[in-house]
């Protein structure tokens, strides 16, 4: 009995108490825990910043492309009407300088600021020097003026709400690009001409009774030209051919010229064109059109008013008969935009591009002058044969994409090789126009040419890759000749040296040009 009793006693003792060890796993898995959850807290605000940041980053990058977008829209819009055969072209005066805006709803956090500079050659890859200095200069209320750019370079940032711990720049992006612009310098020829009067207030202009075949030509009050709803009937082309030609009619397949019907003046379908829709503009200078013989030789008629004194008044019809010498009843003061007829380098003609029918001319014939014009192209159907000898200009023309120089440039006086007068650059007469540093001075001849005179020195230059040098003729002193702002006789543009600027007022015997639009040098800018 007393054995089995012990037996059990000792097997109950041999069973251990596991509590402990339970209670020290529950404690050791909740320090695990803990350790964990510290260390994932941890993580996660150690990654708020950056997740921030990464927020911010995103809107501001596209807050600044949309700062280039509205950039683009607005440069893109920036137009001025349409001309008389449908065409829109841009207008400088509206392009912008800057703009800023909100992304979103208005008033959101999230906003872009742009600045766009405008330039003439390419500013990709240029510093900083030298985009400050080839900037043009642009007004929020005028653009770049009336100087035409190539390039725009769009600089815009973007700004959003600063949150937590990142200070109020981090995360702000900006980004540049250079938009090249389409341009054409191909002119629309069509304007309007009007009755001589000496000074730059013109009185009459010559307006078409309709655009039909038959139609009449009369002159009309000045106050009543130039509207949107006469264009049709007020706008003409002196073209290549000799023949004057109502503007609008030459988008018709039968353009329509003036023709001399038994010294009466009617528009006529032009063809191969005969010698009565001929017109030679006056060599003497006395501002008028001659009509042409069966031979293509001047007939001594010339377009006038049917008076032969005074003015000419409203309701007067064009005829042809007596040549007046700069009077209003038979001379005239036609656009630039009628054209330059067949005046080119071919007949030794130095033809502007911004007045585009006024060619190099020796002031009034009179060498002496201190200083010379831009006149209205003479012209000598059929081929310029005896063209007038103040409108003929002796240089060696380069080849296109070169340039030739230093070279003279020089007229023979009544086509005699022994009266032989040299263009010379300014020798300090300015012209009233021009002021400040940038000034402009009168260019003259002389007859004393000399090879080694610097005065006498020019380069010539056609396409040369480089808007600002392309078709210039420039002196010695890098400065470019140009119609100046001073007007002699109250129509016609003086011609000046002043700094190259690569307008149009400095191009001469340019050809037309197209360039397509397109967007480039897409860069992030660095803080």
């Amino acid at each position: 009995m007393p054995t089995t009793t012990t037996r059990r006693h000792r097997g109950l003792s041999r069973l251990r108490d596991d509590s402990g060890v339970a209670m020290m796993t529950t404690v050791m898995m909740m320090l695990i825990m803990t350790a964990l959850s510290v260390l994932v807290l941890g993580l996660v605000v150690n990654q708020v910043a950056p997740t921030q940041f990464a927020q911010k980053n995103t809107r501001t990058i596209f807050a600044a492309e949309a700062g280039v977008e509205a950039a683009l829209g607005r440069i893109r819009t920036a137009v001025g009407t349409p001309d008389f055969t449908g065409a829109v072209y841009g207008n400088p005066q509206k392009l912008p300088c800057t703009l800023s805006g909100a992304v979103d709803a208005a008033g959101s956090a999230t906003s872009y600021t742009a600045t766009v500079r405008y330039f003439t050659e390419d500013p990709s890859g240029r510093d900083d020097a030298w985009l400050a200095t080839n900037a043009m200069s642009c007004s929020p209320s005028n653009g770049t003026g009336s100087v035409l750019p190539s390039y725009a370079m769009i600089s815009s940032a973007g700004d959003a709400a600063t949150e937590g711990k990142i200070s109020a720049t981090s995360g702000d992006r900006a980004i540049s690009m250079v938009y090249r612009f389409e341009t054409t310098t191909t002119n629309i020829a069509g304007g309007r001409i009007y009755a001589w009067n000496g000074t730059s207030t013109p009185v009459l202009c010559l307006r078409a009774s309709s655009t039909s075949a038959g139609a009449s030509v009369a002159y009309r009050a000045a106050s009543t030209c130039g509207t949107t709803a006469n264009e049709d009937l007020e706008l003409w082309v002196y073209d290549t051919d000799y023949t004057i030609k109502l503007a609008s009619s030459t988008l018709t397949a039968t353009p329509l010229c003036l023709t001399n019907e038994s010294g009466s003046i009617v528009l006529r379908s032009c063809g191969t064109p005969t010698f009565t829709q001929l017109w030679s503009w006056d060599k003497d200078g006395r501002a008028t059109w001659v009509a042409q013989d069966s031979a293509i030789n001047d007939t001594g008629s010339c377009l006038y008013s049917g008076r032969t004194s005074g003015n000419p008044v409203a309701g007067d019809t064009l005829k042809v008969g007596s040549c007046a010498s700069q009077a209003a009843w038979g001379s005239f003061a036609p656009d630039p935009a009628v054209g330059p007829g067949a005046a080119s380098a071919n007949t030794r003609q130095i033809v502007n591009y911004l007045e585009f029918g006024r060619c190099f001319d020796v002031t009034d014939t009179e060498v002496t002058r201190p200083f010379m014009i831009s006149y209205p192209c003479k012209q000598d159907p059929p081929a310029a044969a005896s063209l007038f000898w103040n409108h003929k200009w002796f240089y060696e023309e380069p080849l296109v994409g070169t340039t030739r120089g230093p070279q003279q440039i020089y007229v023979l006086r009544n086509n005699d090789s022994a009266q032989k007068y040299c263009l010379r650059t300014a020798g300090g007469v300015t012209d009233p126009a021009y002021s400040g540093v940038d000034a402009g001075f009168y260019v003259t001849l002389t007859s004393a040419c000399n090879t080694v005179d610097t005065t006498q020195q020019w380069t010539r230059s056609t396409a040369t890759g480089n808007k600002t040098t392309s078709w210039t003729i420039r002196d010695s002193s890098g400065r470019c000749v140009g119609v100046g702002g001073s007007r002699y006789n109250g129509n016609w543009s003086t011609l000046v040296v002043s700094t190259c600027d690569g307008s149009t007022a400095q191009k001469w015997n340019a050809p037309a040009d197209s360039v397509e639009a397109e967007i480039g040098n897409y860069l992030e800018e660095t803080s």
